[in-house]
């Protein structure tokens, strides 16, 4: 059995149906994003069968998987699952699935929150997610057909919706994300400059 096959096996008995289905609609999203950049399907296909693979966990489980690797980027957020769960399932992937490949790894580990610098791939992953057809939220739609144009563009629009967002819930906005967004600003801001 392949890894994709394997991948999928494990995941279908260790996550609810709803969290599998959401996973093959982010799967089909990436793999249409993947083939759009020009990047391995492959790949885009093993990091977004992984991406939520310990997301219903508890959470005291996703810190012990988590400490194994003393990630900074989880400190004050300990009690997070939306953040703890991507980290988690990039140690899991290494640690059970023997992936070794770290843009794979890292695709997962930053699928919620991104970071600055990130790969094509580690964007298809993390935009994948956010719109996949299940999706429905204002400016979904302005941002899936952003994303077929230029990712970055995607990117930013999207995030500066999901700051908004959390902004009225009145919930921390990780650093990640706010770097990941002013490193494309200055990116964009660069090629616009040439």
């Amino acid at each position: 059995m392949d890894l994709i096959e394997q991948l999928k096996l494990e995941l279908k008995n260790k996550i609810s149906k709803k969290r599998y289905e959401h996973t093959l609609r982010v799967l089909e999203q990436g793999k249409i994003l993947a083939k759009e950049y020009n990047i391995s399907v492959n790949k885009v296909e093993i990091a977004v069968l992984l991406h939520d693979f310990c997301k219903e966990m508890k959470i005291f489980e996703l810190f012990e998987i988590c400490k194994k690797k003393n990630f900074s980027e989880i400190i004050g957020y300990e009690n997070s699952n939306e953040i703890l769960h991507g980290f988690a399932a990039s140690v899991y992937g290494e640690e059970k699935f023997r992936i070794k490949d770290k843009d794979i790894l890292n695709a997962v580990k930053y699928h919620t929150i991104g970071r600055e610098n990130m790969s094509i791939m580690e964007k298809i992953v993390y935009l994948s997610d956010g719109i996949e057809s299940g999706r429905s939220y204002p400016a979904v739609e302005e941002i899936r057909l952003l994303a077929k144009k230029d990712i970055n563009d995607a990117i930013i629009y999207e995030i500066d919706r999901k700051i908004e967002y959390l902004i009225k819930k009145n919930v921390d906005i990780h650093i990640n994300t706010l770097k990941m967004r002013n490193f494309l600003i200055r990116e964009k801001n660069l090629r616009s400059d040439r």
